[in-house]
C-alpha cells in the first residue's frame, strides 16, 4: 500500500518529562533535541513538541509517508482543490509538507525516501513489543471523511465490529485510523471542549497484566508520571464515551490528560 501512517505528534508544556512517561512504559527508543522529545516504537515516530502561544496541549497531528508526493498532490487537487498543501521548515525530522482534510484535521506528508528523514524517523524499521496500533478522529460527517481518506490516501476500510458499531475503520495495513461520528450531545455540559480533533491514541501491548505492573512500578518510582484519573462528578460522561468507542481493554490518560486506549488483542 503506497500510503503509510508513520508519525504521531503531541504538544506538551513539559516535553522531556512526558517523554519519560512514554519511553519506558511503552518500550520506545528516543532522543531529546533541544525542547523536543523524539521517540519511536520501531515503526512509528512519536514527537513530543513544545507548546507555543495559542496552541493547545495534547494529541496534535499525525503523519503519512507516501511513495509519490507529486501524484498525491495531483489527486488531491482534482478531488478537493480547496485543500492546501504547504512546505514545512527543513529542520523538521519527518514532515516535508503539511496539509489537512475537509474537516480541518492537520497532518504531515513525508516522502518514503529515507534520505529525506532524520532522527528516529531515519532509523525506524520494525515494531517493538509494545507499539502504536490505532488512533481515533471524531468527524461531523464520518462517512464522507472516510471516503476522502480512501480516495486520496488509498486507505482500506475494515469491517465494523458489530452491527451497531459507531466507528468506521481504515488501515494502511499496519495502523488503524478510527473515524467516529461526532455529536455535540455526547459531551454534555463539556461539549464546548469536545470539538473534532484527534481524540485518543491506542497502543498494543503483549500483556495487559504486564503493562499494568510496569505502570504501577513507574508511578512508585516517579510519582510525577502518574496518569490523570477521571474525576467523579465531572468526567463520567467523557469516560463513558471513551469506553464506548475505544477498541482496547483499558482506557487511561497520560500525565497531561492525553487519552490512551490499551489492548493486548
Amino acid at each position: 500500500m503506497p500510503t503509510k501512517i508513520k508519525h504521531m505528534a503531541i504538544l506538551s508544556p513539559a516535553t522531556h518529562q512526558l517523554g519519560r512517561f512514554y519511553a519506558p512504559l511503552f518500550g520506545m527508543d528516543g532522543q531529546n533535541e533541544s525542547r523536543v522529545a523524539h521517540l519511536t516504537d520501531g515503526y512509528i515516530g512519536l514527537n513530543i513538541n513544545p507548546m507555543a502561544n495559542g496552541r493547545k496541549s495534547g494529541l496534535n497531528h499525525w503523519g503519512f509517508e507516501v511513495d509519490d508526493v507529486e501524484a498525491l498532490e495531483a489527486r488531491l487537487r482534482e478531488r478537493n482543490p480547496e485543500i492546501e498543501v504547504v512546505h514545512r521548515p527543513s529542520n523538521r525530522p519527518f514532515a516535508g509538507l503539511t496539509t489537512h482534510d475537509p474537516e480541518g484535521n492537520i497532518f504531515d506528508l513525508s516522502h518514503a525516501d529515507p534520505s529525506k528523514r532524520r532522527s528516529v524517523y531515519a532509523r525506524a524499521k520494525s515494531r517493538r513489543t509494545r507499539y502504536i496500533s490505532h488512533f481515533m478522529v471524531p468527524s461531523v460527517n464520518a462517512m464522507a471523511l472516510a471516503d476522502f481518506y480512501k480516495d486520496v490516501y488509498e486507505l482500506q476500510e475494515l469491517p465494523k465490529r458489530t452491527a451497531d458499531d459507531p466507528n468506521l475503520y481504515l488501515t494502511d495495513g499496519m495502523v488503524t485510523m478510527v473515524i467516529n461520528q461526532w455529536k455535540l450531545s455526547s459531551y454534555g455540559v463539556g461539549g464546548l471542549d469536545g470539538k473534532p480533533s484527534i481524540d485518543h491514541m491506542g497502543f498494543h501491548v503483549e500483556s495487559l497484566d504486564a503493562f499494568m505492573a510496569d505502570l504501577d512500578s513507574m508511578i512508585e518510582n516517579d510519582p510525577a508520571l502518574t496518569p490523570k484519573v477521571f474525576r467523579e462528578g465531572t468526567d463520567e460522561l467523557r469516560q463513558a464515551l471513551f469506553e464506548r468507542v475505544a477498541l482496547g481493554k483499558y482506557q487511561m490518560a497520560d500525565p497531561e490528560w492525553g487519552l490512551l486506549d490499551i489492548t493486548d488483542e
